[in-house]
């Protein structure tokens, strides 16, 4: 997944021995430095000392005291250690940035540590948080001062959130790059931490309070990332957006009409040119923009090549177009080297040319020597139909059971898949099933399995392959016709053996010469094995041969050998390189069977029967008992530095695996050949312990049902779970989820789940609306129910629920399952209460005066709006009062305003 944004001075002890110089080229340009005029340049082994003495690396254990994210609400109290080494690892890259060190600030992390607790306990990252449930209101003025005053971070530690906020690339950051910015403050000389962490969504919440100005860095021209000179390369990868802030006092705000940027790489003089607008945000791809808001410097040039992964050697930045504070036009030039830490000291070998892959060394396992490991049959065990999908598995007599809970549901099934919070299941009779966020069907909330497909004999993800050889996917593939059925389309007419589906939109096939196919989305060429020119929409192209059995982007060879491909973000390709894995390399030998979890979890088998993991290791889910002993990597990781992983395959004290898969959130489950199911990580440990028998294998023979249901043994500490999985007793609108539930008004989507966070649709929206007080009036509707909020939709509008809104009833197909935005929101809220005669008294001017965007409102909006502050359903999304109109609300939202609605009609 991607990354959620939102001192004691370090002493450097230097090599007495020779070193390479700070940075120095012979040219005939003056080349320009940034940072501090006073502080000298860093050599190669200078910075690399300064990484190794000041790493990622904190405690198993930063709390003196566990801040609680529920009611009652505490703090707790982090380890002045780990709030240091976050602060030394700061000073570490403002070191290599060119500027003096900050000192830590523990009032500044007090203060920060009321807002990691209340974004823990929302389990989302927000600037301007409302108020949560039972909390008081001096914690939460605390909270929200924090909030608004921090950067924030979510799924880091205190250390990998410094990293992470010098990234600041992502599409909603790119334009302006705030939270590296505010690192990079000249002027800052006090820093704060605060750290939380819970239950919900990102588990870990930093927030760092960056708005001192205390410090007295005056000295400088511009302030770069990367900086000028030697700068180390694992920390910039090719998604990573350049900076330059100007020293207001040397240089004109610049206009970017005014500017071109040139970048040159000096190795081949490939250059990039930058200049005009049009530059769209995204996470990666060519940009250009100029912020002039006041992020500790106010104007900063922000520019990102185009077709680079990775930096080595030296690159040469010019920016034609800048003024002098007076006025006159300046030359403006600078360089930067890219070294790699790792090379410093080390004459490396030249690499030996060849079309063919490259296969990485061969990891080891515990006390053997080397590979290929002997013994054992090369029939490979693995199948292409799973019995064990996150929450659910396929019992031996054929019923579906959800393995955490027990809920169970028909039988007849063979097989079950997972992708997105949708569920497929195949029964024996070939018939298709699925249930949960299946937004193709009339019901997005799909609590009970809807038959979709026939004659289909494997499933993989949201994938089909039909007895005919044919492949069939829910997702149309963009620029083709497809033959379609129901609501899914063919992808390949036939002649297809296995199929995997690779995240949600990318899929491989094996067909039944051998040969692997894959087509689909290819972002950061690394999802299809294969480079190319579109990030999505790519056909079915071979990408390997001789294939027996495809696994998400892993492929076993007829020879018994592993290949493995993709982003490599949390090392799962498996080789230990780091780098992305555009085509197929080989990982190992002698496997029988492999599985892959997107970007976060590996699992293979081995002939002689041992299960080998690695990737993502967060609570010790990859199975290893000496799980404390892990490694923290992530300097240069797409998805953020930090996140404990292994990059290469481990072995694990488990034997006769038939398959691997995650089981939610730093969950993996193990099912044996004996139908025991076993799982390890958060809630079971880093040993896997069982949890159910009874559990089919791929191709058993569907055994008599028996009338009780699987037990799974009890797991220590375990709490009282909300009505829904995702809306936990500690999210901020529980309550008025619960409620609104409770009194009939909102469905969850299926599998226990609310979706909180999910836009809400017109048709939702209507729907609670009309449960909640017009239920005679739907009653006695007879007209058509297909689609399924017709009726819904149908007695709003004769009820003149929709006067000035877009939904007239021509409409209703058009724009009734797309998100209602703050306006038409208002607007239908507004109509009930006139309807209901439950408007409140109110001076309309005085509650206009409160809205902070009063003056932009849409004209045919604004009585509804003001309406609807004035009765307090829907207030401002800011301390300003701003109204924000075009903005959308949440499922959790609109069950909070129905609550509120409640109060003034009545229940």
């Amino acid at each position: 997944m991607k990354k959620r944004i939102l001192s004691f001075a370090l002493s450097l002890t230097l090599c007495l021995g020779l070193t390479t110089p700070a940075f120095a080229v012979d040219t005939g340009t003056s080349f320009l430095e940034s940072g501090s005029d006073s502080i000298d340049k860093l050599s190669k082994e200078e910075i690399v000392q300064l990484l190794e003495e000041n790493p990622l690396t904190l405690p198993d254990n930063v709390f003196d005291q566990v801040p609680s994210c529920s009611a009652p609400y505490s703090t707790g109290k982090v380890k002045t250690s780990a709030l240091q080494t976050a602060t030394d690892r700061l000073n570490a890259l403002r070191q290599i940035a060119g500027l003096p060190n900050v000192q830590l600030d523990l009032t500044l992390c007090e203060q920060a540590q009321y807002g990691a607790v209340i974004i823990a306990a929302q389990g989302a990252l927000n600037h301007n948080p409302s108020k949560p449930s039972g909390m008081d209101n001096d914690f939460y003025e605390r909270a929200y001062d924090a909030t608004s005053s921090s950067n924030l971070y979510a799924g880091q530690t205190l250390t990998t959130a410094v990293d992470g906020f010098m990234d600041d690339s992502d599409t909603s950051n790119i334009d302006r790059l705030g939270h590296r910015r505010w690192q990079l403050n000249p002027g800052l000389g006090k820093i704060g931490f605060g750290y939380a962490e819970s239950d919900t969504r990102y588990r870990t919440y930093v927030t760092e309070k960056v708005f001192d100005k205390s410090g007295d860095c005056e000295d400088y021209k511009f302030i770069s990332w990367p900086a000028s000179g030697n700068f180390p390369s694992n920390l910039f990868d090719g998604d990573i957006a350049w900076s330059v802030s100007l020293n207001t006092s040397e240089y004109r705000t610049p206009r970017q009409s005014d500017l071109t940027v040139t970048l040159v790489r000096e190795s081949d003089g490939k250059t990039w040119t930058f200049r005009g607008s049009g530059y769209g945000a995204s996470d990666n791809g060519a940009y250009f923009h100029i912020d002039t808001a006041n992020y500790g410097i106010p104007n900063c040039i922000i520019f990102r090549p185009e077709g680079i992964t990775s930096y080595e050697g030296v690159y040469t930045v010019t920016i034609d177009g800048l003024k002098s504070a007076n006025g006159n036009p300046v030359d403006f030039s600078y360089q930067v080297d890219f070294f790699n830490p790792d090379d410093i000291g080390v004459e490396p070998e030249k690499p030996q040319e060849t079309t063919q892959p490259e296969e990485p060394d061969k990891p080891q396992r515990p006390g053997q020597e080397e590979w290929p490991i002997e013994g054992g049959d090369l029939t490979v065990v693995a199948s292409g139909n799973s019995t064990v999908a996150r929450d659910y598995v396929v019992l031996a007599d054929g019923r579906l059971v959800n393995w955490k809970d027990g809920t169970l549901f028909d039988t007849g099934y063979q097989a079950v898949s997972f992708a997105e919070n949708r569920y497929m299941g195949l029964k024996a009779d070939g018939t298709l099933w699925v249930w949960g966020e299946w937004y193709s069907l009339s019901d997005n909330t799909l609590e009970e399995p809807v038959e979709v497909l026939s004659s289909v004999k494997q499933i993989s993800g949201y994938l089909a392959l039909k007895e005919d050889g044919s492949v069939w996917s829910p997702e149309p593939l963009k620029g083709m016709e497809q033959r379609q059925d129901g609501i899914f389309y063919q992808v390949i007419a036939n002649g297809i053996a296995q199929i995997s589906s690779y995240r949600e939109d990318a899929g491989t096939a094996v067909a039944e010469d051998g040969t692997l196919y894959s087509w689909g989305s290819n972002w950061d060429d690394a999802y299809l094995g294969r480079e190319t020119d579109s990030n999505t929409g790519n056909p079915p192209a071979s990408i390997l041969n001789q294939v027996s059995y495809v696994n998400g982007h892993f492929a076993i060879r007829e020879d018994g050998s592993l290949w493995s491909w993709g982003s490599n973000t949390f090392g799962t390709v498996g080789n230990g390189s780091g780098s992305i894995a555009a085509t197929p390399v080989k990982v190992m030998d002698r496997v029988v069977g492999a599985w892959a979890d997107e970007d976060n979890l590996a699992a293979v088998r081995t002939a002689d029967g041992t299960l080998w993991t690695w990737g993502v290791n967060n609570a010790g889910e990859l199975g290893y008992a000496d799980f404390d002993n892990r490694q923290t990597y992530g300097l240069g990781s797409v998805a953020g530095p930090g996140t404990p992983y292994q990059s290469t395959p481990k072995a694990v004290q488990m034997d006769n695996v038939i398959q691997v898969t995650a089981g939610g959130m730093d969950i993996t489950l193990a099912l044996k050949s004996d139908g025991t199911l076993w799982a390890s990580g958060k809630g079971y440990g880093p040993a896997f312990i069982k949890v159910m028998d009874g559990v089919k294998t791929p191709g058993q023979e569907q055994q008599p049902t028996e009338q009780e249901r699987p037990q799974q043994p009890e797991k220590p500490n375990e709490t009282t779970e909300a009505v829904f999985t995702d809306v936990p007793a500690n999210h901020w609108a529980h309550d008025y989820v619960e409620k609104a539930a409770a009194e009939g008004w909102v469905n969850g989507v299926g599998n226990n789940r609310f979706a909180p966070d999910k836009e809400i649709s017109y048709a939702e929206f209507s729907t609670m609306l009309i449960r909640a007080y017009y239920a005679d009036e739907l009653n006695t509707y007879t007209g058509s129910s297909d689609p399924w909020f017709m009726p819904y939709c149908t007695v709003a509008h004769n009820l003149s629920l929709y006067d000035g809104t877009n939904m007239g009833q021509s409409a209703f197909d058009a724009i009734a399952e797309i998100s209602c935005n703050r306006y038409e929101m208002a607007q239908l809220l507004y109509n009930i209460l006139n309807d209901q005669d439950a408007m409140p008294e109110y001076d309309a001017a005085s509650v206009q005066a409160k809205i902070g965007d009063w003056s932009s409102i849409t004209g045919k909006y604004k009585d509804a709006v003001t309406g609807v502050f004035a009765a307090g359903l829907i207030g401002g999304v800011d301390a300003n009062g701003t109204f924000n109109g075009d903005g959308v609300m949440t499922r959790a939202q609109a069950a909070t305003v129905m609550c509120r609605l409640a109060e003034l009609i009545g229940d």
